[in-house]
């Protein structure tokens, strides 16, 4: 299908939608591609559920995008910014297959070997493969992500724009050797994968954002080492609202057919509809067979090689974040909570210090983090054994309030709403005195 007619199908869509007007109008004196980006972004938090077509290509670094391989795949995708990995709830197919779906706590998918599903726990898959895994970003998101980052570069990211066919381009690219990389690419630490661990030196994002229509609609990933991909939407077919407000759009029980095989991962027994594991899930992230227990010692350095110990912070309250500089979006989302938390800064909650430990156990990682984000308290590099002495999870960022005495009384996991966090901890210590 050609480009015209492909974005003849979208723009028809997102009119069908209710997303009007021509982002070109912004393009007047002086190119305006920010507000092009500020629109652009607007319009993908507003998409609500979206239904669509995408052509996916793939290639190796020594390979061009003509020799890609190509597949073709239909998503389900709903904005959901209650979740602070991706942003959305998704769910995807190869043609009528299905293959995948994430509802911000689970994710489901075919088994790869023999009949049935699989379904995990994005906090509990540590206690299978004492490794955290991440979640990819769908197509929208991924481009919003992008594009936010763009707006406002926070590291070692180039970004250059261009006017090209009826569309704006917008390429950025980060070197994660200068730096951390991008929030919105992440590794992926899958429990079928041999290797987990790799990392791009660099990552370059280029998207395609239609003027008339006001969305992108291609993307292209460029990278050093791996493989290189690209995304372009081919058509989309339903747009729509997801539920009322604060209601869980998607559950990843909805897509497993019934009487199917179901080997679950972290996820409880006997519940069929999901409720119980819901529950289940958010009293994982509040609680933690280390609370009313001493905290594991630790004697760590900080970037400039000064010795920290815990006992040092005996008789104050200390709040440990355990944390990652490099792929975890939801650790850089954290980062303003924790600096803000920090003793003596305004809005901070009195009596209370801070200590980030970092678990990529890197010296020289660390300190381009702490350089490049203008990081202002008490930050760790972690080594071997410190982050598993307090959880079988291994996910960051985790949190673990200490009292006066080294007891820890308060644990979660993950980070999503701040203003939640600090009423407990507030709660917690109030109760302490």
């Amino acid at each position: 299908m050609k480009r015209k007619s492909i974005l003849g199908i979208v723009a028809a869509a997102v009119v069908a939608g209710g997303c009007t007007g021509r982002l070109a109008d912004k393009i007047q004196d002086g190119d305006d591609y920010r507000g092009v980006m500020e629109e652009t972004v607007k319009r993908i938090k507003e998409t609500g559920k979206i239904e669509y077509d995408v052509r996916s290509k793939a290639w190796a670094v020594y390979e061009t995008e003509k020799d890609g391989r190509v597949h073709e795949w239909s998503y389900v995708e709903i904005d959901y910014p209650e979740d602070p990995y991706c942003g959305s709830q998704y769910v995807y197919y190869l043609g009528k297959e299905f293959r995948f779906a994430y509802d911000g706590t689970r994710r489901l998918r075919p088994v790869l070997e023999g009949e049935g599903y699989e379904m995990d726990s994005l906090f509990h898959l540590g206690s299978l493969t004492g490794k955290a895994r991440a979640v990819g970003v769908p197509f929208y998101h991924c481009c919003g992500r992008i594009l936010e980052y763009a707006l406002n570069p926070t590291d070692s990211a180039d970004v250059a724009l261009r006017d090209e066919d009826g569309s704006v381009v917008v390429e950025v690219t980060a070197y994660p050797e200068k730096g951390i990389e991008l929030i919105f690419s992440m590794a992926s630490l899958d429990p079928h994968i041999e290797n987990p661990t790799a990392v791009d030196n660099r990552s370059k994002w280029t998207v395609y954002i239609d003027k008339k229509m006001g969305l992108p609609w291609r993307y292209v990933r460029d990278v050093d080492e791996g493989e290189c991909c690209s995304r372009e939407i081919i058509g989309i077919r339903k747009k729509g609202e997801t539920g009322k407000k604060g209601e869980t759009p998607m559950s990843v029980y909805d897509m497993l057919p019934a009487g199917a095989k179901l080997r679950k991962i972290g996820v409880e027994e006997g519940d069929e509809t999901g409720e119980k594991g819901k529950r289940e899930e958010k009293g994982a992230r509040e609680s933690s067979a280390l609370i009313g227990k001493m905290a594991p010692e630790w004697t760590l350095r900080d970037t400039e090689g000064r010795r920290h110990s815990l006992g040092d912070y005996r008789g104050r309250w200390l709040l440990i974040e355990f944390t990652s500089c490099r792929g975890c979006g939801a650790c850089i989302m954290a980062q303003p909570f924790v600096s803000q938390m920090s003793k003596g800064r305004e809005g901070g909650i009195e009596g209370l210090e801070v200590v980030s430990i970092d678990c990529n156990n890197d010296k020289e990682a660390c300190k381009r983090y702490v350089e490049n984000k203008g990081v202002d308290y008490t930050y760790l590099v972690g080594e071997k054994g410190v982050h598993e002495a307090y959880t079988k999870f291994m996910v960051t960022p985790d949190f673990y309030l200490v009292d006066k005495e080294g007891i820890v009384r308060y644990v979660s996991v993950g980070f999503g709403d701040d203003s939640t966090m600090r009423r407990e901890i507030e709660k917690v210590m109030r109760a302490g005195k």
